[in-house]
């Protein structure tokens, strides 16, 4: 891309990320810092290619911190975009404190983990919503961070369920998401799934279990995995594409004595 060496970021020592990058909002800004410059101009003051350039105000290349530097350092003397807007848009929060002892820091990185996990959570319950939406299977019902008791009494957190009516029932489906790219995590959360299975759910109603990874790596993983362990209930591991925000793929465990296989009603 004909990029510099890494540099560090002064820009971002005051300032903790709390939440995902709001790509619109940083192009905008990043527009606005670029001015009537021409890309070339703009490039060079950057210290980057021109075709780097193109493809970051195209919204084609992942923005590093150091090309958001880049680009901050840029700008002219009469630049309207505030370093705290600029910075939000990239998902930075300015922190309110300067000096902080290891509790303030402890409860700082357990907030942002929270709200990182609460925001992973709300992309997969809202990407699978509208693919079945996009299916015309309703909608009836949403619950978040719902709490469910195995067989030994321990309370298992499922991040959210979502209940929908098809043609001839109504499923209820209980999701985990995993966070990370940690295969070793994904077969943790599924054990929590499988002990979901000790609840008696009414006949009338189906419940699926489900494992939401937004790594093809963990997919493919615990799909080789899984693939020849027949199970009495409805377990899939469903893989979310996060550039298109799409399901991209279901794999269904096979079903112990089923008549016919499973198919996704996510895609």
């Amino acid at each position: 891309m004909g990029r510099k060496p890494k540099k560090p970021c002064p820009l971002l020592e005051n300032y903790t990320r709390t939440k995902n990058i709001d790509t619109v909002r940083f192009l905008k800004f990043s527009r606005e810092i670029q001015g009537r410059r021409s890309q070339k101009e703009f490039a060079l003051a950057c210290g980057y290619s021109t075709s780097g350039i193109s493809q970051l105000l195209n919204g084609k290349l992942k923005i590093e911190p150091e090309f958001a530097q880049a680009i901050w350092d840029s700008r002219n003397s009469d630049c309207p975009v505030t370093e705290e807007e600029y910075l939000d848009a990239l998902g930075f929060t300015k922190n309110s404190f300067t000096e902080q002892s290891d509790e303030q820091l402890a409860e700082h990185k357990r907030r942002n983990l929270e709200n990182h996990s609460i925001q992973t959570s709300d992309t997969a319950r809202n990407i699978l919503q509208n693919a079945l939406l996009s299916h015309k299977y309703p909608v009836l019902d949403t619950k978040i961070n719902y709490q469910l008791k195995n067989n030994l009494d321990k309370k298992i957190i499922i991040d959210f369920s979502i209940q929908t009516k098809l043609p001839e029932e109504q499923i209820i489906e209980w999701v985990v998401v995993a966070e990370s790219n940690s295969i070793v995590e994904a077969k943790s959360l599924l054990e929590i799934l499988f002990a979901a299975l000790y609840i008696k759910e009414p006949n009338s109603i189906i419940t699926r279990y489900s494992l939401v990874t937004f790594d093809r790596k963990v997919f493919k993983t615990m799909k080789g995995v899984y693939q020849d362990v027949p199970v009495d209930d409805y377990i899939s591991i469903i893989l979310i594409d996060n550039k298109r925000l799409v399901v991209a793929d279901e794999f269904i465990m096979p079903r112990r004595n089923a008549q016919d296989n499973s198919k996704s009603i996510f895609t």
